[in-house]
C-alpha cells in the first residue's frame, strides 16, 4: 500500500510505483487538463451570471417601527419564542445565546416596560430587538413575521414622496 496506493508529496502526489513506472508525466498532464476544464466551466458560470440581468428587489413598505414596539409586547414575543411568563418579572434561561439549564436565571424580562437583559450574553432591548436577534433575522424582517404571527396589521409610514423641505430664510 505504501508503494502503489499512497501519494508521496516528495514526488508530486503520486505513487512510488507510479513513479517508477514512468507514469508521472501522464499523470500531471491528466491532472493539468482537468483543472483547465474545470477552469473553463468557472469561467463560462461567472460569464453567465454576469450577462443575466439581476433581479431588481421588491420594494418594501416603510415599516413604522415606533408603532410595532408600541404594539408588541415583550410578554407576546416570549410566548410566541415558546416562554411562558407569569408575573410582571421573567427571570429564566436565555433565548439568545442558548442556555439551557432549566435553573439558569441569567435572562431577564420586565414585563411592564418591555425590555429585556441577559447578564450571560450582554444582550438587551426591547421586544422587537428580543424577537430579531432570537430568530436571527434583520429587525425590518423580523417585524414583518412577528405582526403576522400576532395577527396584528403592520404599521406602516405614511407615502409621502418627495416632501417639501421648509425653506430656509437668510438673514
Amino acid at each position: 500500500m505504501y508503494n502503489t496506493v499512497r501519494l508521496h508529496s516528495a514526488l508530486g502526489y503520486v505513487t512510488p510505483q507510479g513513479k517508477l513506472d514512468g507514469k508521472d508525466t501522464a499523470i500531471f498532464a491528466e491532472r493539468d487538463r482537468k483543472l483547465a476544464v474545470a477552469r473553463d466551466a468557472r469561467q463560462q458560470k461567472r460569464q453567465a451570471q454576469r450577462e443575466q440581468p439581476s433581479p431588481s428587489p421588491t420594494p418594501r413598505p416603510a415599516i413604522n417601527f415606533d408603532a410595532v414596539k408600541s404594539l408588541v409586547t415583550i410578554a407576546a414575543v416570549l410566548t410566541v419564542l415558546g416562554i411562558t411568563t407569569t408575573k410582571c418579572q421573567h427571570r429564566g434561561p436565555c433565548p439568545l445565546h442558548g442556555s439551557t439549564s432549566g435553573t439558569s436565571r441569567c435572562f431577564s424580562a420586565n414585563l411592564d416596560q418591555n425590555i429585556f437583559h441577559c447578564f450571560k450574553c450582554g444582550r438587551s432591548g426591547n421586544a422587537l430587538d428580543l424577537y430579531a436577534t432570537a430568530t436571527r433575522q434583520t429587525p425590518y424582517d423580523a417585524a414583518v413575521d412577528l405582526c403576522a404571527k400576532l395577527a396584528i396589521p403592520l404599521p406602516r409610514m405614511a407615502n409621502n414622496g418627495n416632501r417639501e423641505e421648509e425653506p430656509v430664510r437668510v438673514l
